[in-house]
């Protein structure tokens, strides 16, 4: 279960009795879906008139 705050740059290091090892470095990148928070709601208007719809959202990184 990563979360954003895990990414960033990882490295392996490994001992035995013959010495150690150590890889270079790998950056992780986390990411998460867009999702609807609010989803907008249905609305009916007459013509010539304006509908506003608003939503929220969540996602890394930010949706736009």
């Amino acid at each position: 279960n990563v979360q954003p705050e895990d990414q960033g740059d990882y490295s392996a290091k490994v001992t035995n009795v013959g010495g150690t090892l150590k890889t270079k470095k790998c950056k992780v990148t986390v990411t998460k879906s867009p999702e609807f928070v609010n989803k907008p709601t249905t609305q009916e208007v007459k013509q010539s008139e304006t509908a506003v719809f608003e939503a929220k959202v969540d996602g890394y990184p930010i949706p736009k």
